[in-house]
């Protein structure tokens, strides 16, 4: 029986593969020329209409479908404290009487905007 034999120190650079195209250089690096750090992020498919469409989603986001999502939330959450409904329902969305409750439905908004901005990236 022999000893095995130890792999090569770069062990794919001995395998060849035919079937595999080899890549086009301009593609390698995103950019053909230095390019400023602000600039970095604008690649082959930059667009500029998505910066726009995502700042769209995130405000109609934070201001209508979050909020609305979560408007039984917040009615289950009055519903177990106790007391007028209607006064306390009204006093948490003006946010005039912040309650435990008011404060679950804020908490849950901003948390659902770091749900929709990864849906956005």
């Amino acid at each position: 029986m022999t000893a095995p034999t130890p792999p090569p120190a770069d062990r794919w650079s001995s395998v060849s593969r035919p079937d595999s195209p080899t890549p086009d250089p301009a593609q390698l690096h995103p950019h053909s020329w230095p390019t400023l750090y602000p600039l970095i992020l604008r690649t082959w498919a930059y667009a500029a209409w998505r910066p726009i469409v995502g700042l769209l989603i995130m405000l109609a986001s934070m201001l209508i479908v979050l909020p609305l999502v979560l408007m039984p939330v917040l009615a289950i959450g009055i519903a177990i404290q106790g007391g007028n409904f209607d006064h306390e329902f009204t006093a948490a969305l003006d946010q005039t009487k912040i309650t435990p409750a008011a404060m679950l439905y804020i908490n849950l908004t901003l948390a659902g905007l770091v749900l929709a901005a990864w849906f956005v990236v």
